[in-house]
């Protein structure tokens, strides 16, 4: 399978991701307009941002790669104003799912919140590239372990179905931030593999978990 195949394989990957994450924001988006309980359907609507954040993010990341390999050669826009978009919308997605755990299942008076809005702050502000970088690299794996720890404590106190619901999300939570770590310039130096096929990998692994997320809401309690 030569280079251009495999690129063009892990492009198409990156729709496929895309448009996956815009079909989960519609389902989360219809399960906001269609429940009654008001902290439950902004709940919901604060999961469809989420999903719509992820789905730029990973277009932003794309258009960054495009231009730093050449394909976008005389590009207006360098690459790294398609990363800080990437960076903002990244850290963004991550916030969206922390504020209404925080502010409809926990009520931890919006701690982890406010700590991750620290990195988006930081991403927003300062221009330099090396600083945005540490900010995302920092404060997004600190946003996503507060969503691990804060399901974590949902499942300890549920049971039943409602625990299998939660342990399920939180898989998908789980898989989807191990597809971004992937798709780093940290995973591509830990993985012994060619670029596009980490590019590839993470695509996969990110989707996936993105089903497992929305399969997590499906459950009838």
């Amino acid at each position: 399978m030569n280079g251009i195949l495999i690129g063009d394989i892990e492009v198409a990957l990156i729709w496929v991701s895309v448009v996956a994450f815009v079909i989960f924001a519609v389902f989360f988006f219809n399960k906001y307009r269609t429940t009654d309980v008001e902290s439950q359907s902004w709940f919901y609507f604060g999961l469809a941002l989420f999903c719509i954040c992820f789905a730029t993010a990973r277009i932003m990341f794309m258009c960054s790669d495009f231009v730093k390999g050449g394909i976008w050669a005389g590009s207006v826009l360098d690459q790294y104003f398609y990363w800080r978009l990437a960076a903002i919308f990244g850290i963004g997605s991550v916030l969206f799912v922390l504020f209404v755990i925080e502010r409809y299942m926990v009520k931890t008076r919006y701690i982890i919140t406010i700590g991750t809005s620290i990195g988006l702050v930081i991403a927003l502000i300062f221009p330099v590239i090396p600083i945005g970088q540490m900010a995302t690299y920092i404060f997004t794996p600190i946003g996503v372990l507060g969503i691990v720890g804060l399901y974590g404590y949902l499942i300890k106190n549920s049971s039943g179905k409602i625990r299998l619901k939660t342990f399920l999300t939180l898989i998908g939570i789980f898989v989807i931030f191990l597809g971004f770590v992937i798709d780093t310039d940290f995973g591509q130096d830990l993985l012994p593999f060619a670029p596009e096929i980490i590019g590839i990998t993470a695509s996969i692994v990110m989707t996936v978990g993105g089903l497992v997320f929305v399969l997590g809401y499906r459950m009838e309690v």
